[in-house]
């Protein structure tokens, strides 16, 4: 079998891959439990200090595996109202994320196409995020099936453009991702890989303790602000927000249908562009935000998933 996860043992530091590039590098559960397996033999190895982060294939991560047998939302699929059973599918996972969180070491992060619902997550539980500038960052599922789970969006980007981007499910490019604080920088795809390779080669001269203690100055500050009481209350929002009429109504959507489904109501819906931080956005008379022929770096911008 395939794993879902390529480790990469580099002097002073490691590589994990996501590996799932036929399913856009999905979250299943059985991934996220070897990402974490994979991180704590990292934390354990006192020659590593620090780990990367990057994906195989066109896309970073589409999101939560919801359309498997191994998904890890199963619940998306549920027109059930027990909101237990909604929360319940909805922290399983979300304790497997936060083994980033709780790794001693730095994790600098690579991104690259689409990066996508809980693959945003899991750049945000990250320490450094490093992004290709046609990369998009969106959280759909917002739209017609809940919430955001282990929200990061307002410390980074502030409430504003957190707002912006979470009411409506809009994606962002790269380049913009980077001018509102998403990530650290955007940049044509072989110089952020060698940006990304960069950093951790300069980490990795640095003793794993020393970055392990200011790493935890680093996330207390965030943890006094209180993101483990907003995780946990953002966790039973979204199990609640999973009953609602149009996340019941698409439910009821074959499973072999059901992503097909998704992606064509919201390209009808809403359009196939993507926000533009710099410029009006072009709005069509019904709200729909439409495709622009090239982003504002040029490149061409991707539909909206």
């Amino acid at each position: 079998m395939t794993a879902n996860i390529e480790v990469i043992k580099e002097p002073g530091w490691r590589h994990l891959v996501l590996n799932r590039p036929a399913k856009r590098n999905a979250l299943s559960m059985q991934l996220l439990r070897e990402l974490r397996d994979a991180l704590a033999e990292a934390d354990d190895d006192d020659e590593t200090s620090a780990v990367l982060i990057s994906a195989n294939g066109p896309d970073f991560c589409g999101g939560m595996d919801i359309g498997s047998e191994d998904a890890a939302e199963p619940n998306a699929r549920n027109a059930d109202l027990d909101m237990s059973k909604h929360i319940a599918a909805v922290e399983a996972p979300r304790r497997l994320l936060h083994s980033l969180w709780t790794f001693r070491k730095p994790i600098v992060v690579l991104v690259h196409g689409r990066c996508l619902a809980a693959g945003t997550e899991l750049v945000s539980l990250c320490d450094i995020a490093i992004a290709t500038e046609d990369a998009q960052f969106g959280f759909p599922p917002i739209r017609d099936m809940g919430t955001t789970a282990a929200p990061m969006w307002t410390y980074y980007a502030g409430p504003q453009w957190s707002r912006r981007l979470l009411y409506t499910g809009d994606s962002i490019c790269g380049a913009d991702a980077a001018k509102i604080g998403l990530v650290l920088k955007a940049l044509p795809a072989e110089q952020a890989r060698a940006e990304a390779l960069g950093l951790l080669h300069r980490l990795s001269k640095i003793d794993w303790q020393l970055l392990a203690s200011q790493k935890r100055i680093e996330n207390t500050t965030l943890e006094l602000m209180g993101l483990h009481m907003l995780h946990k209350v953002a966790a039973m929002t979204d199990g609640s927000a999973m009953t609602s009429p149009t996340a019941r109504m698409l439910a009821e959507t074959p499973r072999d249908q059901y992503i097909s489904v998704l992606k064509q109501r919201r390209h009808d819906l809403f359009g196939p562009g993507i926000v533009n931080v710099s410029g009006p956005d072009p709005f069509d008379g019904e709200g729909r935000l439409l495709d622009r022929p090239h982003g504002p770096q040029g490149y061409t911008s991707a539909a909206a998933s």
